[in-house]
């Protein structure tokens, strides 16, 4: 793993915590990396002493319903860690203990502090206003694990949790693959294929599982 060599190279350190390192040194992010590990299968693994909550938009978007009649998850709020209510499966870190986890209304996006002036020189000048990072490298939207996990979910991808390896069958045209008439693939959520297509794969899920 990158963050425990002895000494990493600076050039892959920074391409993958680029943003981080404005603020956070090689050791700290190791520190940091260490107590997430560390922690047992109850707890949740969101970090609410970072300062940001919500870099690209991570966690609060609200994904569509998924195809088979898969339910949709309800809106997400700006709050980092709502979960996402799924009545026949849970997701991610659904039904884990949050730790120091913040009142609601005492957040907004961001950690509770008080944080050295590097974070708020981060604050103001690599984040526009929807938490997007201005860093080259950075930019773009971003999902979080429990989004990630969703949006599989709608597509009949299951994964069981401490799975090393997990082999499912999947119909490309779902994720966006040769979709459609223009052939544009689609994001989470997105729904990018014909409808014919949407019930094979409902089909193809009730075989397989």
């Amino acid at each position: 793993m990158l963050v425990t060599m002895p000494n990493p190279p600076l050039d892959k350190l920074s391409k993958a915590f680029g943003f981080c390192l404005l603020f956070e040194s090689p050791d700290m992010i190791f520190q940091r990396t260490l107590k997430a590990i560390a922690r047992s299968a109850g707890e949740s693994l969101y970090n609410w002493q970072y300062p940001f909550y919500h870099l690209g938009g991570a966690g609060t978007h609200n994904l569509q319903s998924g195809p088979g009649g898969c339910p949709p998850n309800s809106t997400l709020t700006l709050e980092a860690g709502m979960r996402m209510h799924l009545s026949f499966v849970q997701v991610g870190n659904q039904g884990t203990i949050d730790i120091l986890k913040p009142h609601a209304e005492l957040t907004a996006g961001f950690g509770m502090g008080p944080f050295p002036p590097a974070v708020n020189n981060a604050r103001d000048s690599f984040l526009d206003r929807d938490m997007k990072m201005c860093l080259p490298g950075f930019g773009g939207t971003y999902y979080d694990c429990d989004e990630v996990e969703f949006y599989f979910h709608q597509r009949g991808v299951v994964i069981p949790p401490g799975a090393d390896s997990y082999t499912v069958e999947i119909y490309p045209a779902q994720f966006g693959v040769g979709a459609g008439a223009g052939g544009g693939g689609g994001g989470p959520g997105s729904g990018s294929g014909s409808l014919e297509e949407e019930l094979d794969l409902a089909c193809l899920f009730k075989l397989n599982y």
